[in-house]
């Protein structure tokens, strides 16, 4: 009699077991299925969801008449959008968008009327084009950078890099401190003399 009872024991437990086995498995397929395979998955569909439309974060988009936008279309710059004018003979520019008027220094040699055109609002004079910008010819004397021109606000300003130095009518060029040079001034480079010209 023992022994039946023990088998009808055993029996109840395995039954329970595989009940409870099963169901544990249904609770975590469940949470499977509703909440992905991975919490980081659940992470990224929501990112990619983004945040629920509410009343209060929906944003009312007003309508445009689309006569507004017509065949004289509208000029941008940047995120600024200005309407163009039909006046064709205006033809002034923004403050930022004008153009500086580019000016020419020629220098010539008094002796021969050797000229050498410069460009830009820095450029440098020497014998050498390794070391400046433009090359003066003809003397020993000259060093390989002789002298630095700058411009500013429409004036110009030498600055003597040489060893035998820089006058501005007659009166030599102080080292490493800009002078100012004018149209017509005459810039002697060591023992070569130049006449200093602006061409607009």
């Amino acid at each position: 009699m023992a022994e039946v009872w023990i088998a009808v024991l055993a029996t109840v437990v395995i039954v329970g077991g595989i009940i409870f086995a099963v169901i544990s498995g249904n609770k975590k397929k469940s949470k499977t299925d509703s909440a992905g395979s991975s919490p980081s998955d659940v992470r990224a569909e929501a990112y990619n969801q983004g945040p629920a439309v509410t009343p209060q974060n929906m944003v009312l988009v007003p309508e445009v008449d689309d006569d507004f936008y017509d065949e004289k279309t509208i000029a941008s710059y940047d995120d600024a959008t200005v309407p163009v004018d039909d006046d064709d003979d205006d033809k002034t520019l923004p403050f930022f968008m004008e153009e500086k008027p580019q000016c020419k220094v020629v220098l010539t040699r008094c002796s021969d009327g050797y000229r050498i055109e410069c460009t830009g609002d820095l450029f440098s004079v020497g014998k050498s084009l390794n070391s400046s910008n433009y090359m003066i010819p003809g003397s020993q004397k000259i060093s390989r950078l002789h002298a630095t021109f700058y411009e500013r606000d429409g004036n110009y300003f030498i600055v003597d890099n040489s060893k035998n130095g820089t006058t501005v009518n007659g009166v030599p060029v102080p080292k490493t401190q800009q002078m100012p040079v004018n149209d017509g001034d005459r810039i002697k480079f060591a023992d070569v003399e130049f006449t200093f010209n602006i061409e607009k």
